[in-house]
């Protein structure tokens, strides 16, 4: 049967029945010894009934030997029924920090894996779920590989922060850690709110890139650059003309997959062509009025957008920026990087008009986007009059 432990409470032998003897406990978990240690309580073997392991008499260090008895019962046979429920074994580790310090019982993973089932994480969407289930993925292997299958959520503090992000350096750069350890600081948070944690051992941690990422796009004259690029096969023309549709318009990948022509529709007054969209990501729609370049693509492929993997799209997006002399790392969010770039630095739209096109909640998520290029700051200068 899963999760078979044994406690075993006694006093360290003394051939003087008066003189204090420490109190032990060991611990069996399978059949195997995880634990065996003193527990900071001494008593006289007088005192101690062997057959009920409970101290005798009413005195105060009796008291607290009991009271601390039946604590740590109490929490691991907690710790137990919770396993039970979840169908997953005990963690050596986890019961012995519960033994350690038994006002802390409830641990990292448990959390994060009790956040995973709440309603506020249904709510998401389906590419947020699936990060938060790949970094769970991440920190459960951090655990292992430092002999750990999980960690008191009062454990995971500032040093374990650091140590974390030690292992992270190995294999990602500096704003995947920063990410990550969000995601550590709001499962503890939630453990605060459901009411598992007193208060969250990261709740005073700021979290921060040393450097600002560049931000990758490409302007009004590399994108006419691509436009006319003449390339050398129909796999990275097919390309390219997915790339160039989500400058045009600004959706991601998932959202180019997502498309479908049934969404355009002719407005009133000048008959513009447009589309509304709900973003895969964010779950908010988008309104984006098409352009003539872009409705051009539209029809160039009647049956749909030819979007293939994100992989071989990226791949392919290499080559064709070096057949176009454009010395920059294309990636398929880039070109949603360059219609913001250019609708607020070219087009000269409003914040608003392009956050609704690009499906942001409100204007603020448009601030990483929103940098002004020199052009538009000198284009400005040069029109106040009399200067």
């Amino acid at each position: 049967m899963l999760n078979q432990i044994t406690l075993y409470f006694y006093l360290r032998a003394s051939m003087n029945p008066e003189k204090p003897a420490a109190l032990k406990l060991r611990i069996t978990l399978e059949g195997k010894r995880i634990f065996d240690q003193v527990l900071g309580i001494s008593l006289p073997t007088s005192k101690w009934d062997d057959v009920k392991k409970v101290a005798k008499g009413n005195s105060e260090e009796a008291h607290d030997a009991n009271h601390l008895i039946r604590l740590i019962q109490e929490k691991i046979n907690k710790y137990r029924n919770r396993c039970y429920e979840q169908k997953r074994p005990m963690a050596p580790n986890v019961i012995r920090q519960i033994v350690l310090r038994p006002n802390a019982t409830y641990t990292f993973l448990e959390v994060y894996r009790d956040y995973l089932n709440s309603g506020e994480f249904m709510l998401k969407s389906a590419g947020t779920k699936k990060t938060y289930r790949s970094r769970y993925n991440t920190i459960e292997l951090y655990l292992k590989k430092n002999d750990k299958e999980d960690l008191l959520c009062e454990d995971f503090n500032r040093s374990e922060v650091k140590r974390f992000r030690a292992y992270l350096s190995t294999f990602c750069g500096e704003i995947y850690q920063v990410k990550i350890v969000h995601v550590v600081r709001l499962i503890l948070n939630y453990a605060v709110e459901e009411g598992y944690l007193e208060t969250s051992p990261l709740h005073m941690l700021k979290v921060g890139c040393k450097y600002t990422k560049k931000l990758v796009h490409l302007t009004a004259e590399e994108l006419t650059q691509l436009e006319d690029v003449q390339l050398p096969n129909a796999r990275l023309e097919h390309v390219r003309d997915c790339y160039l549709f989500s400058c045009y318009t600004g959706l991601a990948y998932c959202d180019l997959c997502d498309f479908d022509y049934k969404l355009i529709e002719r407005h009133k007054g000048k008959g513009t062509m447009a589309f509304r969209m709900r973003r895969q990501k964010t779950e908010t729609e988008a309104f984006v009025p098409l352009i003539d370049k872009a409705q051009a693509i539209i029809e160039k492929y009647p049956d749909g957008l030819p979007v293939s993997s994100n992989p071989q799209m990226n791949k392919a997006l290499k080559e064709i920026a070096s057949v176009a002399q454009i010395d920059k790392l294309l990636t398929l969010h880039t070109g949603r990087k360059t219609f913001a770039m250019i609708a607020l630095n070219d087009w000269k739209l409003s914040m608003e008009a392009v956050a609704k096109m690009m499906g942001h909640r409100n204007i603020r998520e448009l601030y990483p986007y929103a940098r002004v290029a020199e052009k538009r700051v000198l284009s400005e200068f040069e029109s106040i009059p009399n200067l």
